[in-house]
């Protein structure tokens, strides 16, 4: 039976003991750990909604600016092909880790579990240390991203006099930096469900910019629509690009954490918040496509700004406020996981938050920093890795000592069992080939920026 859980994290260790008439169960062995506040009083107010609209702003952001280039990329048919696949599929892989918050609660007789609990009881200490390494890294790394993209719309629209475009950009980006580390001490997602909301509608006026000025286009010319993709590497840096637009499921470990009711509206909030997604995604993706044609640049709104300049400026200031929505979001996910495994002092607490914050503007302000280009081979390469590797895993892990071996839990659900695993190796192709895909573009835009 399950030891009543104390203040503190607690540690689950998962044991197999016989059953004399049917099966094995799984029985919960507790230790208190006195590292930092957990379940006892932490508020969990994050409504169905909240869920959903905290995982909707962490996908639906920055990749809408990079899919119309990745249509024209990829052909109009196959985009809309694999957008629909990686979105249900990403969609199935939530669910599953939704579902092993069911099942670990459900086979400790406890309220809540936390993500470490389960994931260091499914793959152990290291591999549950993968696990957070490699969401936090991809978070930091899309954190970078957003950084990066912050400065260079800041310093096209307004560079500081005096100071190259560079230098504007570096000092948007401490101004950026300075709100990051404001917002870091926020108290985890409760508090941020708002900033979600935001975050997400910021996005959808993004869109209709994007939309809006490609209608006009359509209207004035109709741009020839290329039914083959322009090359094999077009077609793999594409798919990685999707993927990166899939990334919710790297803050439902913390948003979960944080429900009022998981068990009931954990699933709901990924069906819908993936649905909605994919939905735009392919509005966004067909008409600019549609509008622009060949036309289309790696960062649709520097297609804008030519001819609609109006449009340009909107789309700029819905985007800005996405970013600024979205980014204290992802950074909290990785002070989290960091603050986890440190002990629970304030001067240490504040020294975390404080170095995270800095290494994000330091790197962001590196002399070679192409937001498309890098999306490509940093963020969406660990985004693929979250979403389609470490979900099957980790429910993998549970079911073996579920069921106490894994060729009975395999026994249990074959079908199941051999999707994931085709689903794994998809992963792993799409991961090699798209980064290499990346970085060919990127030392071609490096060569192209020289001359």
């Amino acid at each position: 039976s399950c030891a009543q859980q104390g203040a503190g994290l607690c540690n689950v260790r998962l044991a197999m003991q016989p059953d004399a008439s049917a099966r094995n169960v799984v029985a919960c062995d507790l230790e208190a750990n006195s590292v930092k506040s957990g379940e006892e009083g932490h508020a969990h107010s994050v409504t169905r909604f909240g869920a959903t609209m905290e995982l909707v702003v962490t996908q639906l952001g920055t990749g809408v600016l990079l899919l119309p280039f990745c249509f024209s990329q990829a052909d109009i048919i196959c985009s809309v092909l694999v957008v629909g696949i990686v979105g249900a599929v990403a969609s199935s892989r939530a669910a599953l880790l939704a579902e092993c918050f069911d099942i670990a609660e459900a086979s400790c007789s406890m309220k809540k579990v936390s993500f470490i609990d389960f994931a260091r009881s499914a793959l152990g200490k290291c591999g549950e240390a993968a696990v957070s390494f490699s969401i936090s890294g991809t978070l930091f790394s899309v954190s970078l991203a957003y950084l990066m993209l912050w400065g260079e719309l800041l310093a096209s629209l307004h560079p500081w006099q005096g100071l190259s475009l560079f230098w504007s950009e570096v000092v948007w980006k401490a101004i950026a930096a300075a709100f990051l580390l404001a917002t870091s001490f926020m108290k985890g997602m409760s508090e941020m469900q708002w900033m979600g909301t935001v975050g997400t509608l910021a996005t959808l006026l993004v869109i209709v910019v994007i939309v809006s000025a490609a209608i006009m286009h359509i209207s004035e010319e109709v741009h020839p629509v290329s039914l083959a993709p322009r090359s094999d590497s077009a077609l793999l840096g594409s798919i990685t690009t999707f993927c990166y637009s899939y990334g919710a499921i790297m803050t439902l470990p913390t948003v979960a954490q944080d429900m009022q009711d998981r068990a009931k509206d954990l699933k709901p909030a990924v069906y819908h918040s993936h649905a909605l997604s994919t939905g735009l995604y392919v509005l966004i993706g067909v008409v600019a496509y549609l509008g622009f044609g060949d036309d289309v640049q790696k960062d649709v709104l520097d297609t804008l700004r030519p001819g609609h300049k109006a449009l340009w400026l909107c789309g700029v200031g819905f985007i800005l406020l996405h970013l600024v929505m979205a980014a204290p979001v992802f950074v909290q996910v990785v002070i989290g996981s960091v603050e986890e495994r440190l002990p629970a002092r304030a001067w240490i607490a504040v020294t975390c938050r404080v170095a995270i914050v800095s290494a994000i503007f330091l790197l962001a302000c590196a002399p070679i920093t192409i937001f498309a280009d890098f999306v490509a081979i940093v963020p969406a390469t660990g985004v693929t890795l979250n979403c389609f590797m470490w979900p099957a895993l980790i429910y993998l892990g549970l079911m073996r000592n579920l069921h106490g071996g894994f060729k009975l839990a395999v026994r249990e659900a074959p079908g199941k069992f051999l999707f994931d695993a085709i689903v794994m190796v998809l992963a792993i192709s799409a991961m090699v080939l798209g980064t290499k895909a990346g970085i060919q573009h990127l030392i071609v835009d490096l060569r192209e920026a020289s001359h």
